[in-house]
């Protein structure tokens, strides 16, 4: 399924930075480390996130980000993501199967697998 993912411009990482933070090579498959993948499957929810993460009063502008087109696997929606980005938190919050922790950005979804084409 096609989806939108948001990741670091420098390095092809994810937002957060963990123990189980991943590098997304171009056009080839990741898999987590622990529980699901971020993701979005609206372009517009994407970009909105992005702009978000770009905002002059979030701490995250100091990094720069791009969204990139990707194809992912067992895409599912998620209506929650963990309240903290500590390692210890991530992996509580995944194994609560994602139920616990701070409302998601709209449009979040999860995927098991992920390509970014870009």
């Amino acid at each position: 399924m096609k989806v939108y993912k948001i990741i670091n411009i420098v390095d092809r990482k994810s937002i957060v930075v963990s123990a189980y933070d991943l590098t997304y090579p171009k056009n080839k498959w990741v898999k987590p480390k622990v529980g699901k993948i971020f993701c979005f499957k609206k372009y517009i929810d994407a970009s909105n996130f992005l702009s978000y993460l770009g905002s002059p009063t979030n701490y995250h502008c100091l990094t720069h980000y791009i969204m990139v087109a990707a194809e992912a696997k067992n895409v599912k929606r998620l209506e929650r993501i963990a309240a903290c980005s500590n390692d210890q938190g991530i992996k509580v919050f995944w194994e609560n199967n994602g139920r616990e922790g701070t409302t998601a950005p709209e449009g979040t979804y999860t995927c098991s697998e992920i390509k970014c084409l870009q």
